[in-house]
């Protein structure tokens, strides 16, 4: 569920009555208007630390965005949702509402390998940027994720390494036969 500000900009950039250039500005101002207090967490998780609304509605964000493109109403192509996506995800302010934005990257193609590679040490998106590690076939960071394998973390970066290990010897063995 995103913020009415964000659902607002969204409809009116449907309904063209804002550019792709406005709506990007606009929503980057709505998620900095959203507040930094601890959202109440309906299903509290004692592994979990607390979400903030603004993470909160940063992540639903990343979500609106993915149907927009499943809709065929944004273009994976375009330079302006790229360079969004990007800003999201290098503004650690927005903390685990990034996740989202991270899974947004093998729909749009595009993504900075070293970004990628240094992010794998931010613990509020480790597994969403392996998710988009494994989605976008990059398979270098081989070593790296396989010691998230062992990993005391959340269960999902661990699911999530292991896909990402899999898909990582599957590649690797096509290559060499």
């Amino acid at each position: 569920m995103i913020s009415k500000e964000m659902s607002t900009l969204l409809k009116r950039f449907c309904q063209a009555e804002l550019t792709e250039k406005e709506l990007y500005k606009e929503l980057l101002a709505a998620c900095f208007h959203c507040s930094e207090e601890i959202r109440p967490d309906i299903f509290p998780n004692p592994a979990a630390p607390p979400w903030t609304w603004r993470e909160f509605y940063v992540w639903a964000l990343g979500e609106e965005l993915r149907q927009l493109l499943l809709q065929k109403k944004l273009s994976p192509k375009s330079n302006l949702l790229y360079e969004f996506v990007d800003t999201i995800i290098r503004d650690k302010r927005f903390g685990h509402g990034r996740q989202s934005f991270f899974m947004l990257l093998p729909k749009l193609k595009r993504y900075d390998f070293e970004f990628l590679k240094a992010s794998l040490s931010d613990h509020d998106v480790v597994g969403h940027v392996v998710y988009a590690l494994r989605r976008l076939k990059e398979y270098r960071l081989a070593p790296i994720v396989a010691e998230m394998v062992k990993s005391p973390d959340y269960v999902w970066n661990r699911k999530e390494a292991r896909r990402y290990i899999e898909r990582a010897t599957q590649a690797t063995e096509q290559a060499g036969a």
